[in-house]
């Protein structure tokens, strides 16, 4: 009877022991592999164990920023609230609307517009560029501020246009004068002109003083320069009508603009020609020939020659006049003028300028682009007389 206690007494603490066991598992080495009735039967001895082993078991500690376990209940129902809010009915929050294709019709207008403002960049620029240059012109202190402008230097190129058309019947504006109304005429006889007025729109009288020039062109090429004088002044808000000559090239031109130059801008010319002790230059035009003397480049004597043929139309009429005007000159002082005919051939007009004892108020009313006033400069007689379309050597 004692050995049989003993025996269950060992049974007892046996179990108890392996109960210990399971609830703080220690870790140790694998043991070796045991043979598979021994495994049964220690699986046999386990089962019942763990099911005395967690009559109740212990929440778990939690520690902060831990997920907290829920237990298989609060499992089952969330499972059961999904399952309930999948079947439910499905409710639009938010529609997609199909994207469109593109326009083809606006992506042309596009293109075309991005074109055309490529290809006229450039003169969007040359036309309003200065605009935007301006607002450094304001600020640099080099440069006048607006309305301090100061006065262009004389003989400076006030016309930095481009040049006008004559088919245009242009206005041009140089300075206080304004040039319009231009007509060129072909006078049947191989002469032609450029008639055009000159309006005067400040408030004092011009005089002709400063010089101006139309230039003729055809094409990028210039043809001449014409002086435009007049000896009449213009009153203020007036005008006066000027007429040039033209040769059958100028005539031809196409366009011209309209320059402003003083004698300094004239290029210096040196005189090979001698008369005793003259130096001589002469200009010829058609029937006429000028010859000017000088003393030290500046002008002293001036002989008129004009010829006109005995078959020129109209030639006793010429004639006539030509003796009435050699009268008219012969009464200024300093003037000696004379008609000398040649029955075979025709008249010439011969007149001798002593401009040493000529007033020249009295060569201004003659009205005579080719009469220069005493000790006027070489350069100033040789190249206007070019600009009235002689040829001067």
């Amino acid at each position: 009877m004692e050995k049989e206690e003993e025996k269950k007494t060992e049974n007892v603490s046996t179990e108890q022991t392996e109960v210990k066991e399971n609830v703080t598992p220690v870790e140790t080495p694998a043991p070796a592999e045991a043979p598979a009735e021994t495994k049964e039967a220690e699986t046999k001895k386990e089962e019942p164990a763990k099911e005395e082993a967690k009559p109740e078991e212990a929440a778990p500690q939690v520690g902060i920023g831990e997920e907290i376990p829920m237990s298989e209940a609060e499992i089952a129902a969330k499972k059961a609230a999904q399952e309930q809010n999948f079947n439910a009915k499905e409710e639009v929050v938010y529609k997609m609307k199909a994207e469109k294709g593109a326009n083809p019709i606006g992506v042309a207008i596009f293109f075309a517009l991005l074109i055309g403002f490529v290809l006229f960049l450039p003169k969007i620029v040359s036309k309003y560029g200065s605009i935007f240059e301006q607002k450094h012109h304001y600020f640099d202190s080099s440069q006048n501020l607006p309305g301090d402008e100061k006065d262009p230097e004389e003989g400076s190129d006030t016309t930095k246009k481009d040049t006008y058309s004559f088919a245009k019947a242009d206005r041009v504006k140089v300075d206080e004068l304004t040039f319009l109304n231009f007509v060129k005429s072909n006078l049947n006889n191989g002469q032609y002109t450029l008639t055009f007025s000159v309006v005067n729109e400040s408030e004092s009288l011009f005089d002709f003083k400063t010089k101006y020039y139309i230039e003729l062109y055809n094409g990028d090429i210039k043809i001449s320069e014409k002086l435009i004088h007049s000896y009449e002044s213009i009153a203020p808000k007036s005008a006066v009508q000027v007429t040039v000559a033209l040769n059958k090239e100028d005539y031809n031109s196409s366009h011209f603009k309209i320059t402003k130059r003083t004698t300094d801008d004239y290029p210096e010319v040196k005189l090979v020609d001698k008369d005793a002790d003259y130096d001589k230059l002469t200009c010829v035009k058609d029937n006429n020939t000028m010859v000017y003397y000088f003393k030290d480049n500046l002008l002293e004597k001036i002989d008129d020659d004009i010829r006109v043929s005995n078959d020129s139309e109209n030639y006793g009429a010429q004639l006539e006049g030509a003796k009435q005007r050699a009268e008219t000159l012969r009464a200024i002082e300093g003037i000696d003028s004379n008609v000398i005919e040649t029955s075979q051939s025709g008249y010439n007009l011969k007149t001798n300028i002593d401009l040493s004892t000529t007033q020249p108020n009295n060569l201004t009313a003659l009205k005579q682009y080719k009469y220069f006033i005493f000790h006027e400069k070489a350069k100033v007689v040789k190249y206007e007389m070019t600009a009235l379309t002689y040829t001067c050597s």
